[in-house]
């Protein structure tokens, strides 16, 4: 029974990391979008959607994933903020893509694979 529900809370796990994550790199392609049209204000306004969507869901990801995956996800979130504010395509352009690849990520580690066992 006890193997089940830890069966069973995994498989949640794992759905809960790719709905949530599949959100913010959606919000994360909106952004790239606007960054790269120079839409700056558009561009700014996903990025608050992004910061309401993660600080929504930080306190749970704190309970299933690595603390330094949280701090990696909160510099880089900082980094875009950042870059936007001061119009710099590129950088901004390179920590989307640095955040959309540690989103992808997460769920990936967190599926229960042979290769994740070993």
């Amino acid at each position: 029974m006890l193997f089940i529900l830890l069966v069973g809370f995994g498989f949640y796990t794992v759905v809960y990391l790719s709905e949530t994550s599949s959100e913010m790199v959606d919000l994360l392609d909106k952004i790239d979008r606007a960054v790269n049209k120079g839409n700056w204000t558009v561009a700014e306004g996903y990025l608050k959607a992004l910061d309401e969507s993660w600080n929504k869901n930080k306190a749970y990801w704190s309970i299933l994933i690595n603390h330094d995956e949280i701090d990696n996800i909160e510099l880089s979130i900082n980094h875009i903020r950042e870059y936007i504010g001061v119009k710099n395509t590129p950088e901004s352009r390179a920590e989307i893509a640095g955040l959309r690849l540690f989103l992808e990520h997460i769920p990936e580690n967190e599926r229960l694979s042979l290769e994740n066992i070993l």
